[in-house]
């Protein structure tokens, strides 16, 4: 064909073609390692992967035995002369690959890392809770493990939600049980409204005091006048400081009296 141009140049007076002019495109040409892939190599016009290309093992140009394998830049007789496992044609790591863990095929989630040939979480020694590494042994929204809020005034410790040191919790409240009418003493044991708490214990408020149970006023309950137990009968339960000066008193003039 070439030749056949020529001639027909030259009969009709034209110059003969240039060296190359009319020749082929040189498909082998190098790359530039542009258009390579990552992990690819740019070899005599190939991109290549050196790490199992056994026409480019390790470099470019390194060629394997026919019947040798590529793996990991070195050639090799077989798969398991460097310590891998054949995989459909592939040496591979058990202990590391991701899409042979353990075993051929045994694949691990994109969330974790293959490790000594185990699946295991990318997160290592913490949680993945919503593709979220987390420690458990101290987070208030996953104490212990994931999705397991503390409560409002709890802190999370050792995995454990609990309550700061002086209170208890009450049904996820952390509750001073000395002061709380609620839960006086421990936990869901209230005071009535006549009751104060007071040092874990209900006592009557006030200026009352508790007799048989009951919180009274010694100093106008004419069943208890001016202590428990002290009946006026018909008589009523008077405070001599509440009579007035020169008010008449029963004998030496206790707080109270029955007049």
């Amino acid at each position: 064909m070439r030749v056949a141009t020529l001639v027909l140049l030259i009969a009709c007076g034209g110059d003969e073609a240039s060296p190359g002019a009319d020749s082929d495109v040189d498909t082998d040409a190098d790359t530039d390692g542009g258009d390579c892939a990552p992990g690819e190599s740019p070899c005599d016009g190939v991109c290549a992967r050196l790490d199992r290309d056994e026409a480019n093992c390790g470099t470019c140009g390194t060629v394997c035995d026919p019947d040798g394998v590529c793996a990991f830049g070195e050639c090799a007789e077989a798969c398991t002369d460097l310590g891998l496992q054949d995989c459909t044609g592939e040496c591979v790591d058990l202990a590391t690959d991701l899409a042979n863990c353990g075993e051929c095929a045994n694949a691990c989630d994109v969330r974790e890392l293959c490790l000594l040939g185990s699946c295991e979480s990318k997160c290592g020694k913490l949680a993945d809770c919503g593709g979220s590494c987390i420690n458990v042994e101290n987070d208030l929204n996953h104490c212990g493990r994931c999705d397991n809020p503390c409560g409002a005034t709890e802190t999370c410790a050792e995995g454990v939600c609990r309550c700061p040191d002086g209170t208890t919790d009450c049904s996820g409240t952390c509750v001073d049980t000395n002061w709380s009418d609620d839960h006086c003493g421990r936990c869901d044991s209230t005071c009535s409204f006549d009751r104060d708490c007071s040092s874990g214990i209900c006592t009557c408020s006030g200026a009352t005091t508790d007799c048989d149970g009951f919180c009274v006023d010694t100093k106008t309950d004419s069943q208890n006048c001016d202590g428990c137990g002290n009946v006026c009968g018909d008589d009523l339960c008077w405070n001599c400081e509440d009579r007035g000066a020169g008010a008449s008193c029963f004998e030496d003039c206790v707080a109270c009296a029955c007049g």
